[in-house]
């Protein structure tokens, strides 16, 4: 298998330092280009990632994603849970 070169790795490592927002205004532009390239619109970056408790139900999976929704205004939003995270999900 073919390892990246040392110039690769190093483009990498600087392409990932800083916390996820400032690495997407640092390449808002290429990747507003990407997404021309791949016949995409109107590129939006929102995520709020969380970790149900082991108590937690498909239902408040479910309300916390309404809640959310209605609270900022976008019921289109694609949201992605991991199952693990739901116990009902979770033999799946």
């Amino acid at each position: 298998m073919h390892q990246p070169s040392p110039e690769v790795l190093a483009r990498l490592e600087q392409a990932l330092v800083g916390r996820p927002s400032v690495r997407v205004e640092r390449h808002r532009d290429r990747i507003r280009y990407l997404v021309t390239q791949h016949r995409a619109t109107e590129p939006r970056v929102f995520d709020v990632l969380v970790e149900f408790t082991d108590d937690a139900t498909l239902l408040d999976e479910v309300g916390l994603r309404l809640a959310l929704s209605d609270l900022l205004q976008d019921p289109h939003r694609v949201w992605r849970t991991l199952t693990r995270d739901i116990p009902e999900l979770r033999s799946l």
